[in-house]
């Protein structure tokens, strides 16, 4: 998957979108994959951190119409001006049962979990708040706009159907909750007994609609592992309209704080 991502981010170099994305190398033979390493650095000065901020609002758009999941800081790299996406197991997600109070969010940029990362970007690239948002606004703009044309939109249809042969990662519950419950599993009142240890896990994740989910969550985690489920990819369903446009953009506001601060002027 992580090469099919390259691939289509190098179509759109070609296809002339207003900033060239870095691509890295990946070579591939029989069940195993070698990448190209990337060195984290940050931007050297406002003009790095704009685009920076350019590029990564494209790549949210994309990775939101793609239906990719569990995206957290961790799968961003930051290389001077590129923002690069490493760990794309979980694109084309296939919707998955939510509890209610957080249903709406499989609709919206919040299921990506990019927006975590956004928070993060004014200490990285040196630029006001007000300034990423414009930044990461155009970026946005410009790829959501770009997935308009026929020719795009034919690319990206292709692109997910040549995927389909390619088992993607199933998220029940995001990798911190999974994190999180290992860590409070390792304490040591649960360290001294075995059962008691299982128990509390089997209490963690009690919630699984199916029990054998649930027993494969605990001995994963007993293991300490986090627990991974693999399935078929979903069919690509775009939506490209305005609605999806404001309602990212005021998130990422909301992320950055310019929501609130705009709030308060007024």
């Amino acid at each position: 998957m992580e090469r099919a991502w390259f691939d289509l981010l190098a179509w759109f170099n070609d296809f002339r979108f207003p900033l060239r994305f870095q691509i890295l190398q990946i070579q591939c033979h029989d069940r195993h994959c070698w990448m190209q390493s990337v060195r984290a650095g940050k931007c050297g000065n406002r003009k790095e951190g704009a685009d920076f901020c350019f590029r990564f609002g494209a790549l949210m758009c994309l990775l939101h119409v793609l239906r990719g999941v569990d995206m957290h800081p961790g799968n961003i790299i930051a290389s001077g001006n590129q923002p690069v996406v490493v760990d794309c197991e979980t694109l084309l997600h296939p919707e998955t049962f939510l509890p209610e109070e957080v249903r709406a969010e499989d609709d919206s940029i919040v299921r990506t979990g990019l927006l975590p990362a956004v928070s993060g970007l004014t200490a990285s690239t040196n630029l006001e708040p007000e300034e990423i948002s414009e930044s990461l606004r155009n970026g946005f703009r410009a790829m959501i706009e770009g997935l308009r044309t026929p020719r795009a939109d034919a690319r990206l249809r292709e692109w997910a159907k040549a995927c389909e042969k390619f088992p993607v990662r199933r998220i029940y519950r995001p990798t911190a909750h999974y994190y999180e419950m290992l860590e409070r599993s390792l304490v040591p009142s649960l360290l001294r007994s075995g059962l008691q240890r299982s128990l509390f896990l089997h209490a963690c994740c009690g919630r699984a609609k199916k029990r054998s989910r649930e027993s494969e969550e605990v001995e994963a985690l007993e293991d300490g592992d986090i627990p991974m489920f693999h399935g078929k990819p979903a069919v690509l369903s775009l939506d490209l309209s305005e609605a999806v446009f404001t309602d990212s953009i005021l998130r990422i506001d909301r992320a950055l704080g310019v929501h609130h601060k705009t709030q308060v002027q007024r």
